[in-house]
């Protein structure tokens, strides 16, 4: 294909596009790279600027991450009870407190790099192997707000993708958020038994583990989860869960009808239960689905869809996730003691 076609027809997801944007004259080329770099750049000045220059001011880096290094298990959604804002304050079910349980013994600095390390390192598998895609996640605002804060959007972003090739880390966005598992309709629709079968089974597999080892504490998280339906949010968008989530589900299912994977990513992010800002950090899951070249043959479903194989790289060399929450759960259930930790001197986001 010849340099003149452009970048957008060089797209494996390109049909989307309106004939004009598959194939641009040079001049419109000129305009759309302008338009894309400076983009860029933009957001790469404003994420300087949230980190150089206001976080040293309104010092709330990793405020979100702080509430999964302080919580106890012992009052693991005390902080959380009738609040939906507020530093400490866990709000998902208890298998993700197992996991996150054994890094509350480290300094909360060292857990912080290592966990601000993890989510850079989610951008560069999402972007990879584009550099400039990987800049592109780096400079999108909320991906940004998203680090300052150390939440877990860009973490089910990346389940999001390997979920079409493992779709057992569905569990994580389905123990997490709960409601982005509306993109599990993707299996629905295509009539993947098998796929949606993993994912419902690896997620009930790990709460069965959880009921057995810690009944108490899913019994507070749900009257957690009952008792802050109707508390007010601010600095989220003010569309309710009630109407995202039924639009969600239609652009999974359209998208699945017509071989559209990226509507999964975007499905998801529109089902979160409150939609920060940060939360649209979700949207770099399309990266992969726009950008990543066909290099696999066609999966068993009776749909082909846009190459993953990255996720599957990545996938084979994560470890069992029964095994990783049975580990998890039973390092948290010997370690059930109340530390006493002081909370920063921050204001208030949204683990």
């Amino acid at each position: 294909m010849s340099r003149r076609a452009g970048w957008a027809a060089r797209l494996p997801s390109a049909r989307w596009l309106p004939s004009s944007l598959r194939s641009p004259s040079p001049r419109f080329q000129f305009y759309l790279r302008a338009i894309r770099d400076g983009g860029i750049l933009a957001g790469l000045i404003f994420a300087g600027y949230l980190f150089i220059v206001l976080a040293p001011r309104a010092r709330t880096v990793g405020l979100d991450a702080y509430a999964y290094w302080s919580l106890d298990l012992n009052d693991l959604y005390g902080r959380s009870q009738g609040a939906v804002l507020g530093p400490g304050a866990f709000r998902y079910s208890p298998p993700v407190a197992a996991a996150f349980a054994p890094f509350g013994s480290l300094p909360f600095t060292n857990f912080l790099l290592l966990y601000e390390s993890i989510l850079v390192g989610t951008i560069i598998w999402l972007g990879h192997p584009r550099p400039r895609w990987i800049l592109a996640i780096l400079a999108f605002p909320p991906v940004a707000v998203e680090l300052y804060y150390g939440n877990v959007h860009l973490l089910l972003a990346a389940a999001v993708v390997l979920g079409f090739r493992h779709p057992w880390t569905w569990a994580l966005v389905l123990l997490t958020k709960i409601t982005p598992g509306v993109g599990l309709v993707w299996f629905i629709v295509r009539r993947e038994w098998h796929a949606l079968g993993v994912a419902l089974g690896a997620t009930i597999a790990v709460t069965l583990i959880s009921l057995v080892l810690a009944p108490d504490l899913w019994r507070e998280w749900l009257e957690t989860l009952l008792g802050n339906r109707t508390v007010q949010t601010t600095n989220s968008l003010p569309i309710p869960l009630i109407v995202r989530l039924p639009l969600a589900a239609l652009l999974v299912a359209w998208g699945a009808r017509s071989d559209r994977p990226w509507t999964v990513g975007v499905g998801a992010t529109m089902a979160l239960p409150v939609l920060w800002i940060h939360g649209l950090a979700m949207l770099a899951s399309l990266g992969p689905f726009l950008f990543w070249r066909k290099s696999e043959p066609k999966t068993s479903s009776r749909h082909s869809h846009d190459s993953l194989s990255g996720a599957r790289v990545l996938g084979s060399r994560c470890m069992s996730l029964e095994r990783w929450w049975t580990w998890s759960h039973i390092s948290y259930v010997v370690r059930r003691r109340t530390r006493d930790k002081g909370l920063p001197n921050t204001h208030s986001s949204s683990p």
